[in-house]
């Protein structure tokens, strides 16, 4: 039985602005909880291959425990930059700006109070439709430019979870937005273990990182790499003992080159299946990038699923600092946008 969420649990005052709790519902009766605290995913309940009803998003039951556990990022959408800024500053137009360092001597994740501690402005349009908005103050986390985010979660009736998201600002600056939700496709109830699932990434290269998790530079090619899932195996089959990488974060959490025939293509960035349930996600985005991360929960954190990975699309970390990637910088008069979409299906 999938977990059942009382909306009053999720509703509560931070910072002057009241939280609560939404339901999405597409024409099949599929659902997802989400709340405007971190416009997070708090559930998404979906049938297995025999039609038993699973919630497969890790989250907690509650804002107080999403509070004592602000640091986790479960189901947010995560800026104004994900992943990781070197040194926790950058140089934009001859000007240095200095960020919170929040991980040792870096910037990750928007800093202390990025999007996924805010609480955004929320309007549910339609039984499958949520719209949210965010305005981020110049100065922000020590991000130049006063910012305005509008995201819209979408169920469409082929099971699609929909995230786009749009931006401007006033002043030139840095954004990498991406969605932080952590999936196990077998679900609460049977005990699947995420390393179990098979994955395949549609990506040549990926972005080897040193002991702080910052890129080390060039791109590296995955072939005869544990990195290589450009075709469907299990997790569990590409962890190899003594591979330098995989020790520094104990199992997988890199960027992704996803291969891209123009670089802002909505187009295939990954797949992954759980054998047990025959559950299946497809994701698809606009980003040139693709952070794989998966973890085992600790007993203290009491969440629902004990072991879950990330797909977030995003572009590359540090990215402000390496002229060699792909830029994101955002200057008046442009519009950020990014789409993203999660697709379900039951292998039966």
């Amino acid at each position: 039985m999938a977990r059942h969420l009382k909306v009053a649990d999720f509703q509560a005052e931070i910072d002057g602005r009241e939280t609560d709790l939404f339901f999405l519902e597409n024409r099949n009766g599929v659902r997802a909880a989400i709340t405007n605290y971190g416009a997070r995913v708090v559930a998404l309940w979906l049938p297995d291959a025999d039609g038993v009803i699973e919630n497969i998003v890790a989250g907690y039951e509650s804002i107080d425990a999403y509070l004592n556990h602000d640091e986790a990022y479960l189901g947010a959408m995560v800026g104004r930059y994900a992943n990781r800024i070197a040194k926790a500053s950058f140089i934009l137009n001859g000007e240095k700006y200095r960020l919170t360092a929040n991980e040792g001597r870096h910037h990750l994740h928007g800093g202390k109070k990025g999007f996924h501690n805010s609480v955004w402005s929320a309007a549910q349009t339609r039984a499958n439709t949520l719209n949210l908005k965010l305005e981020l103050p110049d100065g922000n986390e020590g991000f130049p430019s006063n910012m305005k985010v509008d995201l819209q979660y979408t169920f469409t009736g082929e099971d699609e979870l929909v995230i786009e998201l749009k931006a401007t600002t006033d002043k030139p600056t840095v954004l990498n937005i991406t969605h932080h939700s952590y999936f196990n496709l077998g679900g609460e109830s049977n005990g699947s273990t995420a390393r179990n699932h098979r994955l395949k990434i549609n990506a040549d290269h990926y972005l080897p990182v040193s002991e702080e998790k910052i890129p080390l530079g060039p791109l590296q090619h995955v072939k005869d790499t544990p990195f290589d899932f450009r075709t469907d195996t299990e997790i569990t089959e590409h962890i190899k003992p003594g591979n330098v990488q995989l020790e520094i974060a104990e199992g997988f959490d890199h960027n992704f080159v996803l291969n891209k025939i123009q670089g802002n293509e909505l187009s295939f960035a990954a797949r992954v299946q759980d054998p047990i349930s025959g559950q299946v996600m497809e994701l698809h985005t606009t980003e040139p990038g693709l952070q794989f991360f998966e973890c085992e929960f600790p007993p203290e954190m009491e969440l629902n699923l004990k072991t879950a990975f990330c797909l977030e699309p995003q572009h590359f970390p540090d990215s402000p600092n390496r002229s060699h990637f792909s830029s994101t910088i955002l200057r008046p008069g442009e519009q950020f946008h990014s789409k993203s979409i999660y697709r379900f299906k039951n292998k039966n």
